[in-house]
């Protein structure tokens, strides 16, 4: 049987920009991960000089780093749970798409694959552990007993 479906954004659908993303298994056993932008902070105070008299533009000639000296602020944008069932697909989506950017940028198997590792091993430095990977958890799921 052949099922056609319909598409229509939701009166809350917004694109967001995301530069990271944490999470973990939910009590339930569903995967919860929150979406973060990363950006500098904004300065507690900044000082300004009229650059003439007739304009309105001032120059920031000075400005005072973010509140308790933050260099770096993670803004979460969005959270997102989804079930195995729900999680693979994307998985294998994302998978797919990420080999064609990586094709269209010409990156190498071996340069992909010394990302790969690097990125393996910034994941296991996050203060805040990352969300295991949809593949770890499918063998973990699929695995024979």
């Amino acid at each position: 049987m052949k099922v056609t479906a319909h598409f229509e954004k939701s009166t809350l659908f917004r694109t967001v920009h995301a530069d990271g993303c944490q999470g973990s298994i939910t009590p339930r056993g569903d995967i919860h991960c929150s979406f973060y932008s990363e950006r500098f902070p904004l300065p507690v105070q900044s000082s300004f000089q009229p650059v003439s008299v007739v304009e309105a533009w001032c120059e920031n000639i000075d400005a005072e780093e973010g509140a308790g000296g933050v260099q770096r602020i993670r803004e979460y944008e969005v959270g997102l749970v989804v079930g195995l069932r729900s999680a693979v697909p994307i998985y294998l989506w994302f998978e797919a798409r990420i080999e064609e950017l990586r094709k269209l940028q010409g990156i190498s198997d071996e340069d992909w694959q010394k990302t790969i590792a690097a990125a393996r091993e910034a994941q296991g430095k996050e203060a805040v552990p990352a969300v295991q990977t949809l593949a770890q958890l499918v063998a973990a799921k699929f695995a024979p007993a």
